[in-house]
């Protein structure tokens, strides 16, 4: 497979379905946004690899990293799809998905100390890549409702909204079970320092 070809030099892009759209077309932002989210997925991931002593605490983040980054590039192929006939063909985000979410988020919260206020990001370096992921997250989602908006689609083709929506609450979690695992304390929001 050839890297550059040249077809989107002039600010087109080919859509797995075979059109030819903008590049600010709100369908490639979508999954240009999901991508994009992929990427910081794969950094988190990294992050999380680099401690070996800690491997047993953070492995319920490593392998659950790994599995959204192939959900993730699913859902970007087949919002990448404008022909339904071609898209049912793809590999299809399950419902199934925020529900195994859900669990993580679960199982990570039993460990933490209650949540009794907002939380700056931050802290670890973890947990502030899975932070920003989060902040990456709720643009993706913005941007694929944008798309559902403007395109009169519906997520029934895609699964995709209660996916996001609970996978920036699990990048929440998981950056607050990050500074967990390091011994670091969530700073909390200060509203006196307005």
């Amino acid at each position: 497979m050839k890297i550059y070809t040249g077809v989107g030099d002039a600010g087109t892009t080919q859509l797995a379905g075979g059109t030819t759209v903008s590049k600010a077309h709100l369908r490639v932002q979508a999954y240009g946004s999901l991508d994009e989210l992929n990427s910081l997925i794969g950094l988190a991931a990294r992050e999380a690899q680099n401690h070996p002593l800690r491997r047993a605490e953070l492995e319920i983040l490593t392998e659950s990293l790994l599995r959204l980054q192939h959900q993730l590039f699913n859902a970007g192929a087949t919002i990448a799809c404008d022909k339904p006939e071609v898209r049912a063909r793809l590999p299809q985000l399950k419902p199934a998905a925020a529900h195994r979410l859900e669990t993580a988020i679960d199982q990570m919260t039993e460990k933490l100390p209650l949540l009794t206020e907002f939380v700056l990001p931050g802290g670890h370096p973890l947990a502030c890549h899975l932070h920003v992921a989060r902040s990456v997250c709720r643009r993706a989602e913005r941007d694929y409702v944008n798309f559902l908006n403007e395109s009169g689609e519906s997520d029934e083709s895609y699964h995709l909204l209660v996916f996001l929506n609970r996978l920036s609450d699990y990048f929440f979690t998981a950056a607050r079970y990050a500074n967990f695992v390091f011994g670091v304390n969530d700073q909390a929001w200060r509203k006196d320092l307005a």
